[in-house]
């Protein structure tokens, strides 16, 4: 976790990603190309990345074949 955080938001980290994975908020196969796509948009907007998101290959910044691997073994898509 990032060094400086409060203890307080620390212990609060876990119980709030186990909400979040209840209430299925994040995506079970891991989110994908889709979720890069979108960290494409809010890392430009926020200035991260400088360029016109749409032109970011996803490859460019992912290898995905261990997840892929990971989901045909359990099923996910």
């Amino acid at each position: 976790m990032l060094p400086n955080l409060e203890k307080e938001d620390v212990d609060e980290i876990l119980p709030s990603f186990a909400q979040g994975v209840e209430i299925n908020l994040y995506p079970q196969n891991g989110g994908g190309a889709s979720a890069v796509k979108q960290d494409f948009e809010f890392y430009s907007t926020s200035g991260t990345l400088k360029g016109d998101p749409s032109t970011f290959k996803v490859e460019d910044f992912w290898y995905f074949a261990p997840l892929e691997r990971a989901l045909a073994k359990v099923g996910k898509k």
